[in-house]
Formats: structure tokens, sequence, C-alpha cells
């Protein structure tokens, strides 16, 4: 609008010049002060303009604005390594402990299978000869889950990871898990209320984790070990078999 009006002046100190009215010093005076004018104002314009943001687009997967030009943060990636290097120094120290005390020996061997694990496992062989089954199967027992399960998610991994079955069967040639096989005697199910939540709990992690493989998971319950082959060959010849 300011310019509009000095254009105006501008005009009319011509129109007065012609008309004689302006005497030619005049004019120049005239000029000059309009240009003062124009000046002062760009000047307090630019004070008073607050700075120009810088150009940003909007990330439709976050609907949040991001700068085009974003400065690399080179202390996280500092801070990462830091990370890193300690929790692998830790991890060395954590392991000279353990060579130093295997210096003192004293282990004892253990059998892989408790009383009812063994009365299932000599179940679980004669029904798969009996079906035929050694041609395309193998039976594996006490296995780590981490063995034969994996997860993108470092955190799910790690939740089954140091979990056994009971029993595994896998493919005889691909070594392709097929079927676990969990025994649950008498003492699976403590009488400890807080313990017993915890084994029920357990029991659902490991049922989720291979059936979400498509792995068939077969939990059998038995009380006395008179009853172990009975229950093993009822839930065999009815979920595998």
């Amino acid at each position: 609008m300011e310019y509009v009006i000095i254009l105006l002046l501008l005009g009319l100190v011509i129109h007065l010049y012609h008309e004689g009215n302006f005497k030619e010093n005049s004019i120049i005076e005239a000029i000059h002060n309009i240009l003062s004018i124009t000046k002062n104002n760009h000047q307090k314009n630019r004070i008073n303009t607050p700075p120009k943001k810088p150009y940003s687009y909007r990330n439709p997967n976050k609907g949040k604005e991001s700068t085009v030009s974003k400065p690399v943060d080179m202390n996280y990636y500092k801070k990462a390594n830091s990370y890193s290097e300690k929790k692998d120094k830790d991890t060395l120290e954590k392991t000279k402990l353990q060579a130093e005390r295997s210096r003192n020996g004293g282990y004892r061997k253990a059998s892989l299978l408790n009383g009812t694990e063994k009365i299932a496992k000599v179940e679980i062989i004669s029904l798969l000869q009996k079906n035929n089954k050694f041609k395309e199967w193998r039976l594996l027992w006490q296995v780590c889950m981490g063995e034969f399960l994996d997860h993108p998610n470092k955190q799910m991994y790690g939740d089954i990871n140091l979990r056994r079955v009971d029993f595994l069967i896998v493919g005889k040639f691909d070594e392709i898990p097929i079927a676990a096989i969990e025994i649950h005697g008498q003492g699976h199910y403590p009488s400890n209320k807080t313990k017993a939540q915890t084994a029920t709990l357990v029991d659902m992690i490991k049922r989720r984790a291979c059936e979400s493989a498509g792995i068939k998971y077969i939990s059998i319950a038995v009380g006395h070990d008179e009853d172990v082959k009975k229950e093993v060959r009822r839930k065999l010849e009815k979920e595998l078999l």
C-alpha cells in the first residue's frame, strides 16, 4: 500500500512541475524526500519481518513435519559403539570368571530324562516303529527351542531360546521339526501357587511359539508311571499318527 501512495505523490510532483507550480530545485528536493521515505520503510520492514522457516515436507507415514536437511548426530554413533564395546568387555570378564571357576571341576554326569520321561520315550519309539514313521522321522529329546525356532525380534527369540521341549520329532533327512512333545508328570505343577502360575505361562509360551511356526505341540499330562504308556499312546494316535 505504501508503494502506491509514493507513486501517487511522485505523479503529483511531476504534474505540478508541468503546470509550472514547482521550481526545479523544489522538485528535486521532493523526489529526494520520497526516496528517503521509501528507503526508511524498507529497512524498517527488514527489521520487523521474522526470519523464514526452513523448507519442510510432511511425511505421510508419520504425519509429522521433518526438515529436508537434518544434521547427522555423530554422538549417537559414538554412544552406540561405546555401549557395544562395554558389553563385549563385560562378557569377556564374565567368561574369565567362569573359566577360573571351571578349574575346580566337580561336575557329575546326569541323565537327560527322568523316570517318567524314559517310560514315555520307550512308548513313543514303539508307536513310531509300529506306524513305520522311522522311515521319514527321527526322535530327539531335551532340545533347546532356540535350536529349532527363530524370530526376527531379538527379545521374542530370547523368550524361547533357552527353554526346552522333552521330545522333538524331526524329518529324517531335512531335520525340519514336525512335532514337540511335552510330558507333564506329577511334579510339573508345584503346590506353590506362584510357581504353578509360572509353569502354566511357560507352557503357554512354548505352545504359542511352536504353533506359530507350524509345529504340532502335544502336551501329555500323566499321573502315575503306570498311566504314562496309555496316555502317550492315546494322545499321539489322536493328534499325530
